[in-house]
């Protein structure tokens, strides 16, 4: 089967993105992009790159001159006083800065991108473009010219370079959905243009969010730089220890100093607006496009947690269950995107235990029933015991039973094998017993004991150990035979719990998959370990 590769094109450094690069990123995620329609953007208001840096022809002429000339082998490039500037900007600050052994790196973290730092120092070859600054492309474009060997090279060449920031791909995407429309295919190429673009240019919704993009691009771009920059300091691939606590520290702090610039109430207002677009995507089926909008989400909620100091939930609720006209039930909208991991196996464990409840009602007698409310108590203390695996194996039985993945069986029997070792635990927390049998014989006054003394005796062994596969079966073919009973009372029921001990019992020893577990006896052994989550909850 063909795996899409849905990773975003751009990552957390490349805050600026060169034209061609950014172009590359827009067919990566199917935006349509091309010189005609940026420029038509920009001469409309629409879309201005960030930065635009100028290079006279004279500088590009004589930097021409000599990457083809007798000298151009010395690796040195010299320009006249007035060009120092621009050239030392363009081959060592822009080239350097996302090195960190060079000192650009450093600066870099400290005073921002070096366009950022240049714009600061108010370099005259760099300018945010606008209204005012606007001119036709083609007025940049100019022809290089040399003569090597009596041979003449010429080359075209843009005296302005120009630089987004990926966010700006959003903004195109909207621009594009605005204003343009494909041309009938059957009309033939050369009669008119590809796209046809409208006649009035609509104000892009994503527009007002302009500022908040630029900072959460920044504290992006500074915690990568943050990042990189404490592994060095180590000399390793992992951060832990002192380094790890600095780390999160310095993150905090840019992210209280850079978050800051808005209030509260409009980083929400900016995460409904980009959760609203995250979910227009997926039904477009933009997926790669909607990756990138949840790596900024992602980013948003991290900095309001430690900007603001507030937890996912408190996020959550603030989101609320309206977006973009539409109301949401059940599940709250940013939840769906990111799943709050509490919440999410409350909600999705509950319906599973549930169901499980009413036979487990059916096969105990009356005073080891449980009620409704009962499932609530066990999945609250599951978490407040430290015993997830329990609530997570549950969910992921569900999944592989009903829907399966391409892991196959193997996927099935790692949450089977988690469960076992759950529900042990479950047991002798509540026994307070660090052997699982003295735990259950704990619980079960005797019971327990006497069922397993009959089933060894029928199946000829002194012990419930198994040390095969071949030993487990044995021991469930007899169990679904034995009368099991102590004195005059009916023990039939059980026969639920002892499969969750002998079911451990083999898990915790083999890894080796056996077809034969899996189909009818799969959901009995399921259905006993949670006979016996029950049971002992019950009974503890």
């Amino acid at each position: 089967m063909w795996l899409e590769n849905t990773e975003c094109p751009v990552n957390s450094k490349d805050i600026y993105i060169e034209f061609e690069k950014f172009k590359s990123a827009c067919r990566e995620l199917n935006v349509d992009v091309s010189n005609r329609l940026i420029e038509t953007y920009e001469r409309n208001e629409l879309l201005y790159p960030v930065y635009k840096i100028h290079r006279p022809k004279e500088y590009l002429q004589g930097i021409f001159e000599q990457n083809h000339g007798h000298g151009r082998f010395k690796n040195v490039i010299e320009v006249p006083d007035e060009y120092e500037s621009p050239l030392k900007f363009e081959y060592e600050e822009l080239n350097r800065w996302h090195h960190p052994i060079f000192p650009e790196f450093d600066k870099a973290f400290t005073e921002g991108h070096p366009l950022d730092q240049a714009y600061k120092r108010d370099e005259s070859f760099i300018e945010k473009p606008s209204k005012d600054t606007y001119r036709n492309w083609e007025e940049y474009n100019v022809v290089l010219e040399s003569t090597i060997e009596e041979t003449s090279i010429k080359d075209r060449k843009s005296t302005a370079r120009h630089f987004y920031s990926p966010w700006q791909i959003y903004l195109l995407e909207e621009a594009n959905r605005r204003h343009t429309r494909k041309i009938n295919v059957l009309i033939p190429l050369g009669e008119v243009e590809e796209d046809i673009l409208s006649e009035q240019p609509q104000k892009l919704s994503l527009a007002q969010w302009q500022d908040h993009f630029k900072t959460l691009w920044e504290y992006r771009f500074k915690e990568n730089l943050l990042f990189r920059k404490s592994l060095q300091n180590i000399g390793r691939n992992i951060l832990e220890g002192g380094a790890a606590k600095t780390f999160y520290d310095n993150r905090k702090r840019i992210a209280k100093d850079i978050y800051s610039r808005h209030s509260y109430e409009l980083w929400i207002d900016f995460l409904r607006s980009l959760s609203g677009l995250y979910f227009d995507c997926r039904e477009r089926e933009k997926l790669r496009f909607s990756d990138c909008l949840k790596s900024d989400i992602r980013s948003v909620i991290d900095l309001l947690m430690l900007g603001f100091e507030k937890d996912y939930r408190d996020i959550i609720n603030d989101v609320g269950m309206y977006l973009n006209g539409r109301t949401y039930f059940y599940i709250p909208p940013l939840e769906r995107i990111y799943p709050e991991y509490e919440s999410y196996l409350k909600r999705e464990a509950k319906p599973l235990l549930d169901s499980i409840l009413d036979d487990y009602n059916k096969e105990v007698p009356n005073h080891f029933k449980l009620d409704k409310e009962a499932i609530n108590k066990i999945i609250a203390h599951a978490f407040n015991s430290g015993n997830e695996t329990l609530l997570v194996s549950i969910i992921g039985i569900n999944k592989e039973y009903f829907s399966p993945s391409y892991f196959g069986d193997e996927g099935m029997w790692a949450y089977i094998r988690s469960l076992a070792v759950a529900a042990e635990s479950w047991v002798k927390v509540f026994a307070n017993k660090t052997d699982f049998r003295d735990a259950i014989v704990a619980l079960a006054s005797g019971d327990f004991d006497s069922c397993c003394n009959q089933l060894q005796t029928k199946c000829g062994k002194t012990n419930m150990n198994v040390y095969s596969h071949a030993d487990l079966q044995h021991f469930l073919n007899e169990l679904q035979q034995i009368n099991l009973k102590r004195g005059t009372k009916n023990l039939s029921w059980m026969k639920f719990i002892i499969r969750s001990y002998l079911i451990r019992n083999y898990v915790v020893h083999h890894t080796k998959l056996a077809p034969e577990l899996f189909g009818s006896t799969l959901i009995e052994l399921y259905r006993s370990l949670i006979f016996l989550i029950f049971y002992a909850w019950k009974v503890k």
